[in-house]
């Protein structure tokens, strides 16, 4: 995830700078936090062993993740709300929804206690409402009812405060002894 989260660093200057594609500001910050914030992230969450079902979701996020950016990174460039962004949209819902099913797994696979952990496995969770709110965005659906920038809004919030958030608070709370 960190070589991924290196060229996500590079690629995301390179859309700031307009070197590729002409993208929203909204959408040049969703593709901040699928191309850095997320695969950083995610680098950073391993503590489990290799026999483990969540070392093994693990390890296809970590194959399938660069893939799944590129189908985001199209379905942003794609233009404006149908079928076609929404299925290239659905790949990093795939991510997002591995993500999810990493913080279950971690979850169930030690007991219960609320500790620093749990804060790693909630991020792991929120990330997955940012990709359905991303599907939402591209397919033109106004999640809720809301209008179209605010399902864009949740979206980009999903992929950064509510995962980031919850995850540095977790990584802190590994490296401070109890």
């Amino acid at each position: 995830f960190r070589y991924s989260g290196l060229f996500g660093v590079a690629f995301v200057f390179a859309l700031w700078l307009e070197w590729v594609g002409s993208l929203s500001l909204l959408e040049k910050a969703l593709s901040l936090g699928i191309w850095v914030v997320v695969p950083f992230g995610l680098s950073m969450v391993p503590e489990e062993d290799n026999e483990t079902p969540a070392w093994r979701v693990y390890q296809a996020l970590v194959f399938a993740q660069p893939v799944c950016a590129l189908c985001a990174f199209l379905s942003l460039s794609y233009g404006k709300w149908w079928i076609t962004p929404a299925t290239l949209a659905a790949a990093w819902f795939g991510v997002t929804a591995g993500c999810g099913f990493l913080g279950l797994f971690r979850l169930l696979g030690r007991p219960w206690r609320w500790d620093a952990e749990l804060c790693v496995d909630i991020a792991l969770g929120y990330v997955v409402v940012g990709g359905v709110w991303f599907v939402s965005a591209r397919l033109g659906y106004q999640l809720l009812g809301f209008d179209m920038t605010i399902v864009f809004l949740t979206a980009v919030h999903f992929h950064f405060a509510s995962f980031a958030g919850p995850l540095v608070a977790g990584l802190a709370g590994r490296a401070i002894p109890a």
